[in-house]
């Protein structure tokens, strides 16, 4: 249990499953990653850490199962006239999700209620947060299965049938400061953008 980020070089509080370049250390840094000489990244001049929550399922007898899985990392590019893209410059770092969080405070149409206008940066920054958390669950005839709706605040909608294949996805703040390599939370030098 590591996270260089987080907690350097001490053990973390939570378990992760690391993908990525295999220079990998609690203490990794850019120039670490560079040496790697292979990546389970698709893409093999991709040769960053990519660290994601692991996820239990509780047995009847009281242990726990991890529920294996792959990543695929991705990004996605949606620009306006007129607006660039600016790669992360080497040495970048930023985390994205809670692997402590349990449930969410604001519903999945929050944007198009009254209250986002009045909603300060921080609030609109915690309710996009949680919205680009998601669960997907495809049913044994392969057909995506809806997950659980009834409640805005269940835990990210995770989903509540059996599924044959699970898909945990989350997505990354995709605005950067242009300055600050990381930040105390690793999250503030970051943004999600509030207009997709």
């Amino acid at each position: 249990m590591v996270d260089p980020i987080v907690s350097p070089g001490v053990p973390s509080s939570y378990a992760q499953a690391i993908f990525g370049g295999n220079a990998f250390s609690n203490t990794v840094t850019y120039e670490d990653t560079q040496k790697s000489t292979c990546t389970t990244a698709g893409v093999t001049a991709d040769k960053s850490n990519y660290l994601a929550s692991k996820l239990y399922i509780a047995n009847t007898n009281g242990s726990v199962t991890s529920v294996a899985g792959g990543l695929v990392a991705y990004h996605m590019t949606q620009l306006n006239p007129g607006e660039k893209i600016t790669a992360y410059p080497p040495g970048f770092r930023m985390v994205a999700g809670n692997p402590l969080k349990k449930s969410r405070v604001y519903p999945d149409n929050v944007k198009a209620l009254p209250a986002w206008s009045t909603m300060d940066f921080s609030a609109q920054q915690t309710a996009l947060a949680e919205q680009a958390i998601t669960w997907t669950c495809f049913t044994t005839d392969g057909v995506q299965a809806s997950t659980d709706t009834s409640n805005a605040n269940s835990a990210q909608k995770f989903p509540t049938i059996p599924c044959q294949n699970f898909r945990a996805e989350l997505s990354f703040p995709s605005c950067w400061n242009g300055k600050d390599m990381d930040s105390a939370d690793h999250k503030s030098h970051v943004a999600y953008p509030d207009q997709m």
